[in-house]
């Protein structure tokens, strides 16, 4: 089970494909936006830094999943870069989720073993090809259970915006997953995190999200909502830029449409999962067409530079076969005074 995606722009600036919601096994997507087209003609370093080719996937995966034994768990992977012999370097970051939950791993690449960690970096020149296993202890899963596990490649997750005022990110920071695996838990899992006590707060989904969504879809095709799901970091007059006072910073996250599912939403502030108040993720029980929302204040005392947040939402329990995984586009994270 692969998947292909290409980052690029066309010739007119005017279509990009960042193959984020296409669950089939070998595919890309294409995606017209004029925004984003306007964000590459403002800055050619942008453009660069967005494009690339890669593939990625599991490595001759077993037909029924995984079994977790109480022996930690590997999982072959591979990631390529598919690109022409003079295109740049494809940066990627790698991350596990398991049961909707940030799963640590460790690689072993030809004997060559990495500490544990949730994302690793993956610096690929054109025509190369990765092969490695991921090795884990599932952080959550009681024995008698079946979960999803989802593999999400991240596209340059170090990129750094130049204008720290308007924060553009073109394709940087794409996610792109591959289809669910189910692993059967012979044992219990590690247990590691705990959720947090915020709950969603349920509203009506504003009208101007409706009327987009509207003219996206054929009327009366489908319930467009069941298909579409919005998941959004709240900012200020549209930029993509948050500034911390005292040490925080107020987030609000908003997740609508899709199915009725559980999910948990982890916060990554540089790459790595921090803690939304009391807990290491949210669990939102989403409703038929509303929206749910979080509100929360993140500490960030220890943040001395500008660093970019992103969240990520997986379904839970068995709700991975329904409806899998989203993520909000990345927002600047300012520590302010």
């Amino acid at each position: 089970m692969k998947r292909t995606i290409v980052f690029f722009l066309c010739a007119a600036l005017c279509a990009v494909s960042v193959g984020c919601a296409d669950r089939n096994a070998d595919s890309g997507t294409e995606n017209s936006d004029k925004e984003l087209a306007d964000e590459f003609n403002k800055d050619d370093s942008l453009l660069e830094e967005s494009t690339g080719s890669i593939g990625f996937g599991y490595a001759d995966p077993p037909q029924n999943g995984y079994v977790y034994d109480g022996t930690e768990l590997e999982v072959p992977y591979y990631i390529e870069n598919t690109g022409g012999e003079n295109e740049q370097n494809a940066e990627v970051g790698l991350l596990f989720f398991v049961d909707g939950e940030a799963q640590p791993y460790s690689t072993n690449e030809d004997g060559k073993e990495t500490d544990e960690s949730y994302m690793h970096k993956f610096s690929i020149a054109p025509g190369d090809r990765l092969d490695f296993d991921a090795a884990f202890t599932p952080v959550s899963g009681k024995e008698g259970e079946e979960i999803g596990l989802i593999p999400a490649i991240i596209w340059n997750p170090d990129y750094m915006p130049e204008d720290m005022d308007s924060a553009r990110f073109g394709n940087c920071y794409s996610l792109s997953a591959n289809v669910p695996l189910t692993i059967t838990m012979q044992a219990d899992g590690s247990g590691i995190h705990t959720p947090s006590s915020k709950e969603a707060e349920i509203t009506d989904i504003p009208e101007d999200i409706i009327l987009s969504l509207e003219d996206t879809y054929s009327e009366g095709a489908y319930d467009f909502l069941d298909d579409s799901v919005g998941f959004e970091i709240e900012t200020e007059n549209d930029k993509s830029v948050l500034e911390a006072e005292n040490g925080k910073v107020n987030v609000t996250l908003n997740l609508y449409g899709g199915k009725q599912v559980t999910d948990k939403i982890t916060l990554f502030i540089g790459n790595q999962p921090v803690q939304i108040e009391d807990g290491d993720y949210a669990v939102i029980h989403t409703q038929k067409d509303k929206m749910c929302q979080v509100k929360a204040q993140i500490d960030v005392k220890d943040l001395k530079e500008p660093a970019v947040m992103y969240a990520v939402a997986m379904t839970s329990g068995d709700d991975y076969i329904t409806q899998d995984i989203y993520m909000t586009a990345p927002v600047l994270i300012q520590p302010g005074n």
